[in-house]
């Protein structure tokens, strides 16, 4: 059973070496997203709390293919996104929105032929704009608290055609957990 076992891996190991990255320099790939988990306002669990996910769209340009090896490349690219909260109670309550502007760089390295895995950096701005609502608070005004903002994330794009897929990306940032589909051209 283990010389069979072995004797698999073998072949699967030389079957997928000859296969070319899925992204590949001067690829360029849309995305859009869905976003779960969110480390936004994570801590507030009260009645009347409401909590939107976050929403993104995703632009990437292959910059770099065969980095060190045909299945590796570079991307760069931007990413913009969107959440919201509010929090109602019977007299007063507070609304806040998040968009977050960013710039991505991902290291991509692909170990089966439609599967484009990745692993990134994001750096960017997130624009925070909050209201209250209600006569509870009469002395405040709108405001924000904008500020620098920074993402890690792993994540995979598995292509069913050449140019439609879906994707999933874990990390810090925005949201945990993002799903999408993504258009590459």
């Amino acid at each position: 059973m283990k010389k069979l076992s072995f004797t698999c891996l073998i072949v699967c190991l030389i079957a997928t070496q000859g296969f070319a990255h899925s992204f590949k320099k001067g690829d360029n790939v849309v995305g859009l997203g869905i976003g779960f988990g969110g480390n936004l306002y994570s801590g507030y669990h009260y009645s009347g709390f409401k909590r939107m996910p976050a929403l993104m769209a995703s632009y990437e340009h292959c910059v770099v293919g065969s980095l060190w090896d045909n299945k590796s490349s570079l991307g760069v690219g931007g990413v913009v996104g969107y959440a919201s909260a509010k929090w109602n109670e019977p007299t007063w309550g507070w609304k806040v929105s998040n968009i977050i502007i960013g710039a991505r760089c991902a290291l991509h390295y692909s170990f089966i032929p439609e599967l484009d895995t990745y692993i990134g950096l994001m750096l960017g701005y997130n624009v925070v704009s909050w209201n209250w609502t209600g006569n509870h608070t009469p002395g405040y005004k709108p405001g924000g608290s904008s500020s620098f903002a920074w993402s890690t994330y792993i994540g995979a794009r598995y292509y069913f055609t050449d140019l439609f897929g879906a994707f999933a990306e874990v990390g810090y940032g925005f949201s945990i957990l993002n799903l999408g589909v993504a258009l590459k051209f």
